[in-house]
């Protein structure tokens, strides 16, 4: 195995998973998870939403790879939501601000945002930058290491 399939991150909970495949295209949903820093815009809003709640998920991951905690949001005058804490500047910032801009102000009505696209850009990144790739195995490295210590892993 080569390139990105020899390395990543797998993500394995599924405490709230829903088949999409069971519903009609059209279909959304209203339920609310009672932890809001687990809970897409939209069921913090009370509006449907079908989508949200797994591009939610992945800022709220690639947040806390890149802060080492949990996503909190505010909304800006512009009504975008963003992470409060800011993104460091030599971190790629267009990059991460595309990725969060992108994922949490998808609405349910709009075409399903470009996620692929997303991808491409952040592993082109990483490919053309040996640091940005050493920097991302030592972070995930000491992450997984704290988990390790964690009484719940």
């Amino acid at each position: 195995i080569a390139g990105w399939a020899a390395h990543g991150v797998c993500l394995i909970d599924f405490g709230r998973s829903i088949d999409l495949e069971l519903y009609p295209p059209d279909h959304v949903f209203a339920s609310k998870c009672l932890t809001e820093t687990f809970e897409c815009i939209e069921a913090r809003e009370g509006r449907p939403w079908r989508h949200s709640i797994d591009l939610f998920a992945a800022c709220a991951c690639a947040h806390v790879m890149l802060h080492g905690e949990y996503i909190q949001l505010q909304q800006h005058g512009d009504g975008r939501w963003r992470p409060k804490l800011q993104l460091k500047r030599y971190w790629q910032v267009e990059l991460w601000r595309k990725l969060f801009d992108t994922l949490l102000d998808a609405k349910v009505d709009a075409p399903h945002p470009n996620v692929g696209e997303i991808i491409h850009e952040i592993r082109t990144y990483f490919d053309g930058s040996p640091a940005a790739r050493k920097s991302l195995k030592e972070a995930l490295r000491s992450q997984y290491a704290s988990l390790k210590e964690s009484p719940t892993f």
